[in-house]
């Protein structure tokens, strides 16, 4: 019946230019199309007893129900994809151990106070890979995700609260490994150990969230892959170590302040130094007697070190604020 109606038509394989016609056109210039487009603006072929359907979401499910099942999917997705997870965490241990190895058992000259310092910072490298870790996934997930937000399985605010919170065990168990590993190998003082580790996961989240947010609003991988760490080297640069706050040039100072490698410095450090005495030598200049007057020429205070913890908290809010517009409003379909 099908061939016979599309033969009938001119739309089967034997028809000829002469006998093609536009039948959607003929029946909207008829008088029974008229007719019925009329009806249907007037609303006539509305039964007058027709109850009108309201809904008050545009989705079947509560929003705690969406984040359950998105959860639920993206934690599967984790499990399975070793390669990601399994990486990362012994990338930790191995990293904790060069690291802890490589400066073992310092003691308190000045060129350890100094190797001390040089440690914390090289920590941070850390979480350079941790952002570049985090960008597949998120990118991998795109197109899975635009399919079922349009399909009506669930919004934005789930799948946004999801992808951090899948995170969150991986980060955690990420950090304690390192921190355990690295801490007592080089000789760090054991009861600074819990803000280190508080420090380290804050720090690792950001990470990770700074990875995603890059991945939402980068078309591709490759450009992601490539923004990421060419801003990190910048914002490590100007994080107060390699150049201090007083030696860095007054039109770029504000790079310092922007920057939450700065406040992640600053805290680790801090936390560490607070407390600790140092021996010199005659040879030994400058020398730094204290890990006050240490914090000092870095224009850094141990009193402070929880308010950099905050500070880089906050970073970590307004990071994942803006990964929230940009799934929301963003929409990258790369072919």
């Amino acid at each position: 019946p099908a061939d016979y109606i599309l033969i009938q038509i001119g739309a089967g394989l034997n028809k000829s230019a002469a006998q093609a016609k536009n039948w959607g056109r003929i029946w909207q210039a008829s008088a029974e199309g008229r007719k019925v487009t009329e009806q249907l603006h007037n609303n006539e072929l509305m039964p007058l007893d027709a109850t009108q359907f309201s809904f008050s979401s545009d989705y079947s499910t509560s929003t705690l129900t969406q984040i359950r099942h998105t959860l639920v999917r993206l934690a599967r997705t984790y499990w399975r994809t070793p390669s990601y997870n399994a990486t990362r965490l012994i990338f930790q241990i191995v990293m904790g151990l060069l690291l802890g190895l490589a400066c073992r058992n310092l003691g308190h000259s000045q060129v350890e106070m100094r190797l001390r310092v040089a440690v914390l910072y090289f920590i941070s490298v850390t979480g350079v890979v941790a952002t570049l870790n985090a960008i597949p996934p998120m990118i991998n997930e795109r197109a899975v995700f635009y399919r079922e937000r349009a399909a009506g399985a669930y919004g934005s605010f789930a799948y946004w609260i999801s992808t951090i919170a899948v995170e969150m065990p991986f980060i955690a168990v990420g950090s304690l490994l390192f921190s355990v590993v690295i801490y007592w190998l080089v000789g760090f003082q054991t009861s600074a150990f819990g803000f280190f580790l508080l420090m380290f996961f804050t720090y690792q989240t950001y990470a990770v969230v700074y990875g995603q947010l890059v991945a939402v609003f980068s078309p591709t991988a490759f450009i992601a892959q490539t923004v990421a760490p060419a801003l990190t080297s910048i914002l490590s640069l100007f994080n107060g170590f390699l150049i201090t706050r007083s030696t860095i040039p007054s039109y770029m100072i504000w790079i310092y302040y922007v920057n939450p490698y700065t406040y992640f410095m600053q805290g680790i450090v801090a936390n560490e130094m607070d407390g600790l005495v140092f021996t010199c030598t005659p040879e030994d200049s400058p020398c730094f007697t204290t890990g006050d007057q240490c914090l000092s020429f870095y224009d850094w205070s141990a009193s402070e070190k929880w308010r950099n913890w905050g500070i880089l908290l906050l970073f970590t809010g307004v990071l994942r604020f803006f990964t929230y517009l940009g799934i929301a409003y963003k929409v990258q379909l790369v072919r």
